[in-house]
């Protein structure tokens, strides 16, 4: 992520879509930006630069967001994700797979998709909830993928700013 982000600013530069910043401490800023650093969202430099550096003070409704959110995610990968976690690795983690059926194996199957999902996003709702504490506001990275009515829309729904960088910079 940090990678993708500094060649985000990188590109964006060089095709005109954004000056260059001349202080090489609001660039070190904007790159190591620490609740996205290592699960994303990956941030824009148009998105964030000014948030980063307006010295905004966060509010205590910015403070109560932020712990709500990230108490969410803590449950999310703890609760949710590690429990059925424990129950995918007794189906796949068993060397003889006669000693399961094929509907026990097709849940573990639906189940392992469902805790990768919580995995991801409840590290992205984490690190949107720490920047929240200081009173900035990261995209949202997961948009109830599952609840989508095809292949395509649960894709544009799932890590969307890693889908977004992937079309903005690698496709396009």
């Amino acid at each position: 992520f940090y990678t993708f982000q500094t060649m985000s600013y990188v590109i964006d530069v060089y095709w005109k879509k954004t000056k260059a910043e001349r202080n090489p401490f609001k660039v070190s800023l904007f790159v190591s930006f620490f609740p996205q650093i290592i699960e994303g969202p990956l941030g824009r430099w148009n998105d964030l630069s000014a948030q980063l550096t307006a010295g905004r003070a966060c509010s205590a409704l910015d403070v109560r967001r932020g712990l709500q959110l990230m108490l969410w995610g803590y449950f999310k990968k703890m609760v949710i994700a590690d429990t059925l976690g424990g129950a995918i690795g007794q189906v796949y983690g068993n060397l003889h797979y006669e000693a399961y059926t094929g509907p026990v194996v097709l849940l573990a199957s639906l189940l392992f998709s469902f805790r990768l999902y919580c995995d991801f996003a409840a590290c992205s709702d984490i690190a949107v909830g720490a920047a929240q504490l200081f009173g900035i506001d990261l995209i949202e990275n997961f948009r109830r993928p599952f609840s989508a009515s095809s292949f395509t829309e649960l894709w544009r729904r799932w890590h969307i700013s890693l889908s977004s960088w992937l079309r903005d910079y690698v496709y396009i």
